[in-house]
């Protein structure tokens, strides 16, 4: 009950609402909380000063929120000495904040007044009624969290989601756990490319250059490659239940690992090819150095045959290609791959494509301050709409005329801000690689004699792309890293030399002919093929079909298969379409469209105008258009039946 002291001294009160949601926002009207302490205020005769709104905010912690503040500096002020409010959980949920409400309002000479409860702190009963209820308040909460942590490990042994985006490589669908076909074979090629090389940052690099990205459409880094390898999902076994909220500066913390819960998912990769990858990652860590490709001998690994099979050392003398006799002794191959860097290096050169580079960055970062410059301009104008609709200066109609004006100038500038922001990043990345190579290859020119094999034989990796020993050549592509850098005049390659060569033996009785399936099956054969036989390299295709040449090597290789917007190149180069389709069906019809025209889903559904999830499930059949959308279709289809 409250006392006839508090209700004759209270004469200036503040009305304090707040709803934790946008829900309860809706459900709970905050104008009916405020309508309910208006009568209660008039019926006592005071005068209401101020009101106070947070609307959904929670509770949990809200004594530091701006509009609290504001609400202790007029208590403080003497601006209010009284807060009215619907009941003891709108003022706030923690036992040791209201509390400190409430001390902060008895020093002041104020008080507070829970409709609800009947709560007032004038008295002493009051205050000894508003402990006890406040502690039941942070009870309650409490009870909430643990009912709800409870319920996480259960729902995860159900295989549901229990927050949180999938790992890459797999999606969550209609709440099933399900492998993402876009993002599956790029997990595929990390530890394909990882066993091979052994190192994370060379993976990383080959997947940089082969134009993967992560989901946020970031550069991969080592720290990513290392992440998705150690991540168990990938093989099967799928950890649920592992972190929590953490306080501090450690917004996640891991559970004890008898918390973890581990189900069962689709595979992308076998146990065995994951244990694999993890035992290396395992040794590398506790010898603290990269295991490597381990040989007694400078190219071992990297020399091939022109026939793209990797050359072997025979009888400690020479490197030889076990499949069409092709040999080079030892000794000659280390002479030509010095003379080769120490003559065709050129440091002036090299310099030159550097600074040829900044210019081009340069060039885009005045182009990306032009671009923020007109952003500005269309801010500046949209405030002052804004402003102009408030005042009332404009009518609606005009208003709405001059945002949909607005909003039509600020596409371009939008997509052209990312355009360039996404270069400008992407070409620093790549000077940065280019001269961190550069110094490595000309340490390497100018200390040959000096440097120990391990330190020569790592640079060599780093620097070296390929070396290829024809039948009267030898050719030598360096900076694996370098050859996606943006130089349009001059491939900025540290060098890519041929030298001719007159002292290799060939078996008459296999034909480089032999060097390929004469029955192709599969795309990346039915390029190698035609590639053998039109007596081209891989780097010379790679030119024709604009890839990298590590792009054709994974194609010819059946390592990767080719992003479909290559397939009209592809299919240019072939002089047919390698894959089969049956024109009475309406998925291969649709199918053929995309793969003739190049066309991702997401572009089909742009020219379509539906979602891309709606092309694909009509593709595999999961559903059909509507007629209408059939009748489109067939029109579309029909166009490009020739």
């Amino acid at each position: 009950m409250k006392s006839e002291k508090a209700t004759t001294e209270i004469l200036k009160v503040g009305i304090w609402i707040r709803v934790s949601t946008d829900r309860q926002v809706r459900d709970e009207s905050p104008e009916h909380h405020e309508q309910r302490a208006k009568y209660y205020i008039d019926a006592k005769g005071w005068d209401l000063v101020k009101t106070y709104r947070l609307d959904g905010i929670s509770g949990k912690g809200i004594i530091d929120h701006p509009e609290a503040q504001r609400m202790l500096n007029d208590v403080r002020n003497g601006e209010i000495n009284g807060l009215v409010f619907s009941k003891l959980a709108r003022l706030a949920r923690s036992t040791k904040e209201l509390l400190e409400f409430a001390d902060i309002f008895r020093r002041s000479g104020a008080y507070l007044i829970s409709l609800s409860e009947n709560i007032d702190t004038s008295t002493h009963s009051g205050m000894l009624f508003f402990t006890v209820l406040s502690a039941m308040a942070e009870w309650e909460r409490e009870e909430i969290a643990s009912r709800v942590s409870a319920s996480i490990p259960v729902r995860a042994n159900l295989g549901k989601p229990i927050g949180g985006q999938a790992i890459f490589g797999y999606s969550w669908k209609d709440k099933q756990f399900i492998i993402n076909e876009e993002e599956s074979h790029v997990r595929k090629l990390i530890f394909d490319i990882y066993l091979r090389t052994m190192r994370r940052k060379t993976t990383a690099d080959e997947l940089n250059r082969l134009g993967y990205r992560t989901r946020k459409g970031a550069l991969f880094s080592d720290t990513t490659v290392e992440r998705l390898i150690r991540d168990t999902t990938v093989k099967g076994e799928r950890i649920a239940n592992y972190t929590r909220t953490g306080t501090g500066k450690k917004r996640v913390v891991l559970k004890p690992k008898s918390d973890w819960i581990t189900v069962e998912c689709p595979q992308i990769i076998s146990p065995e090819l994951w244990d694999r990858a993890n035992r290396i990652l395992n040794e590398q860590k506790t010898k603290r150095a990269p295991v490597g490709r381990r040989s007694d001998y400078l190219f071992s690994g990297l020399l091939k045959c022109s026939c793209l099979k990797k050359m072997y050392v025979k009888n400690a003398r020479i490197y030889k290609c076990l499949d069409c006799g092709v040999k080079i002794a030892i000794s000659t191959i280390d002479e030509m791959y010095r003379g080769i860097l120490t003559e065709g290096l050129n440091e002036g050169r090299l310099t030159g494509l550097v600074e040829k580079l900044r210019i081009q960055l340069m060039d885009k970062q005045a182009l990306l301050s032009e671009a923020i410059a007109d952003k500005a301009a269309l801010d500046e104008k949209l405030e002052r709409y804004v402003g102009m609709a408030i005042e009332d200066t404009i009518t609606v109609q005009h208003f709405g005329m001059y945002i949909k004006k607005l909003g039509k100038e600020s596409v371009p500038v939008q997509e052209l801000l990312k355009k360039l922001e996404s270069e400008i990043d992407s070409q620093t990345r790549r000077i940065q690689a280019f001269e961190e190579h550069m110094g490595d290859a000309l340490f390497l020119a100018r200390e040959w004699s000096s440097i120990t094999y391990q330190r020569k034989r790592g640079i060599i990796e780093t620097i070296t792309r390929s070396i290829l020993v024809g039948e009267k050549e030898v050719s030598v592509e360096f900076s694996a890293r370098l050859g996606s850098l943006d130089a349009q005049e001059e491939t900025p390659d540290l060098i890519s030399a041929t030298t001719q060569m007159s002292f290799f033996h060939r078996r008459s009785n296999k034909s480089a002919q032999k060097n390929y399936l004469q029955d192709p099956k599969t795309i990346g054969e039915h390029i190698r093929k035609k590639r053998i036989d039109s007596g081209l390299s891989q780097a010379d295709l790679g030119k024709i079909l604009k890839v990298s040449t590590d792009c054709v090597t994974f194609w010819e290789n059946n390592r990767s298969e080719p992003q479909i917007k290559y397939y009209p190149r592809i299919n240019l180069f072939l002089g047919y379409n390698p894959i089969k389709f049956d024109e009475n069906n309406f998925r291969d019809r649709l199918r053929k469209y995309r793969y003739q025209n190049g066309a991702s889903f997401r572009k089909m559904a742009l020219l379509l105008k539906v979602d891309a999830s709606t092309v694909r499930a009509w593709e595999l059949g999961h559903n059909r258009p509507s007629q209408e959308k059939l009748t489109e279709l067939d029109r579309l289809l029909a166009q490009n039946s020739h």
